[in-house]
């Protein structure tokens, strides 16, 4: 937005800061006060900083840049695409360095990923476009194949083996409190988006009779040899267990970071699967991210993150869902081991008997 221009760190900072300002000042209250926005467009890049009286903002590439956005949009935002576009359309004037030497690569550049983040956290809370309108069911359904070819890739492997040994213990130990007076042992759980494993395998040393489903060959390989299963199961789409799983057959449904890559827009329709699966009086674990980015990363996964836990809250309540526990956990850190506070809340649920009602709903 500086075309031509060559500025110092700190007038970096106050542009950038100026672009915060404008953004979460107006933005950040869209969730609370709907009315004051239309849902699909809201305010402009171009309107929001015409607000402030700066030189070094072109009004007519301002313009341009909200072109540049709606652009985007149309054509589906990845990690990548929107890396490349901040640093094409906003750092397009940073500066080389005394030898001439050009940027480094945009996906390393701390303040390129920052200002990207800034961004994207505004295109995905809706003021620019719906989920709906953002992934119709042609481009999901080349999500959904994007995401399992990255598990079974190359990634798969490095993600196998950094998460197959560290589960977080307390998710499994938790329902010991949960299934009294029952016994765990000889009760059937089915752990959706199993991965490789790692809480497949406490589940069965506690005494569950564990069944895998994955969307990836290869976790589901990687799980099977944890549980010393001869064969792997088939991989399986997540939406196409009907078929697969006969009504009220599991006690316990584990989903651990699983729901994290289905959108939310067919969120409802896998609660209702999974509530038909349970057994009345039986147990749903499901997670989510919270406060993050929804988006395809780097490799292709997609992820759908939420502004607050009460719209996946919302949701397991109206497929009939009571709520038992909510535990919320921060980790201090991305995959990569970048610094960044990122929020996961936990939902323990359960299927009401007959008469039970939704007591227990917390």
């Amino acid at each position: 937005m500086c075309s031509g221009q060559q500025y110092s760190d700190a007038r970096f900072q106050t542009l950038k800061n100026a672009v915060k300002l404008a953004l979460l000042s107006t933005f950040s209250r869209y969730h609370k006060f709907p009315g004051l926005f239309h849902f699909t467009n809201a305010l402009s890049f171009s309107s929001s900083l015409s607000l402030f009286s700066d030189s070094a903002v072109n009004p007519h590439e301002l313009a341009e840049l909200d072109a540049a956005v709606d652009s985007l949009l149309c054509s589906g935002i990845t990690e990548e695409s929107l890396t490349s576009f901040v640093s094409d359309h906003i750092f397009k004037s940073a500066p080389k360095d005394s030898r001439g030497t050009p940027p480094k690569n945009p996906l390393e550049d701390s303040e390129i990923v920052s200002v990207r983040d800034l961004l994207l956290e505004k295109l995905q809370s809706g003021e620019y476009t719906s989920d709906e309108k953002l992934w119709p069911n042609g481009i999901w359904r080349i999500r959904k194949q994007t995401t399992a070819k990255y598990y079974d890739g190359a990634y798969g492997d490095q993600y196998a083996k950094k998460y197959s040994s560290v589960p977080v213990v307390n998710f499994t130990s938790r329902l010991e409190d949960m299934f009294k007076p029952r016994l765990l042992r000889g009760l059937k759980a089915i752990d959706v988006g199993c991965g490789p494993g790692q809480y497949a395998a406490l589940l069965k040393q506690q005494g569950f009779e564990v069944e895998l489903v994955d969307a990836s060959r290869r976790m589901l390989s990687y799980a099977s040899r944890k549980l010393k299963i001869r064969k792997a199961p088939p991989a399986r789409d997540y939406f196409d267990l009907e078929d697969h799983c006969k009504d009220q057959s599991y006690d316990l449904i584990f989903a651990s970071a699983m729901m994290v890559h289905v959108p939310r827009s067919l969120a409802p329709q896998m609660y209702q699967q999974f509530y038909r699966m349970l057994k009345p009086g039986g147990i749903l674990f499901v997670n989510f991210k919270i406060g993050d980015h929804s988006l395809v990363s780097i490799g292709g996964r997609y992820y759908q993150y939420y502004r607050d836990r009460e719209v996946p809250w919302s949701m397991l309540r109206a497929a009939g869902f009571g709520i038992v526990e909510i535990i919320e956990r921060w980790n201090g850190q991305t995959s990569c081991g970048l610094p960044r506070e990122i929020r996961w809340v936990n939902f323990y649920c359960v299927k009401p008997t007959k008469n039970s009602g939704n007591a227990g709903d917390s």
